[in-house]
């Protein structure tokens, strides 16, 4: 089972990379009478949508997504949750869903440190505690496109299993990461 939800991974990140990137140059987006950009900049819960039927669909048995609605994502701070089932037991997985923002030359995760407006709590902090009382792993999952030369193989883990070593930027549309790294990292 593993290998095959690799080659999923592999297939969806291709996808995402090249969604991403079309929805960078193609129609436009309008913001105000003045403010018009290039390109459509599908939002992280179209992508987050497409990943979870495709990954529904080719492994029914193998994995339940469940999606969580715009309420319950402030709630529980993740966007969906993934119960991945095998032989040797099961794992629960909580995701929150960031997308790579690109504006002139710059690229960032906006609202990475995004904070609650009614409980003043970080989003971070929330998906954390929420997974760990749930005994489920916390994770962030990025959505990825760049066009500007980046070395991104200088910050690959080199213990990635052979099935999902990174070939190719293309590889790169779908990123994870622990929450709890995440957390660390953020000065907040």
């Amino acid at each position: 089972m593993r290998e095959r939800l690799c080659r999923t991974f592999k297939h969806i990140s291709f996808k995402v990379w090249n969604i991403l990137g079309d929805s960078q140059y193609y129609g436009y987006y309008q913001i105000s009478h003045q403010n018009i950009t290039r390109g459509l900049g599908l939002c992280e819960e179209t992508i987050s949508d497409l990943i979870l039927l495709e990954l529904s669909k080719r492994h029914p048995y193998d994995v339940i997504s469940i999606k969580f609605n715009k309420r319950y994502e402030a709630q529980e701070g993740a966007d969906w949750e993934w119960w991945i089932l095998s032989q040797s037991g099961i794992v629960g997985l909580r995701l929150q869903a960031k997308r790579l923002h690109v504006s002139g030359n710059s690229y960032e995760y906006k609202y990475l440190d995004y904070r609650q407006r009614s409980t003043n709590k970080y989003q971070v902090d929330i998906l954390i505690q929420r997974a760990q009382n749930m005994r489920m792993i916390p994770l962030y999952m990025f959505f990825n496109w760049w066009d500007i030369h980046y070395k991104h193989y200088r910050y690959m883990n080199n213990n990635i299993p052979s099935c999902c070593k990174v070939y190719t930027r293309r590889n790169l549309g779908i990123t994870i990461a622990s929450a709890i790294h995440i957390r660390n990292k953020l000065s907040i």
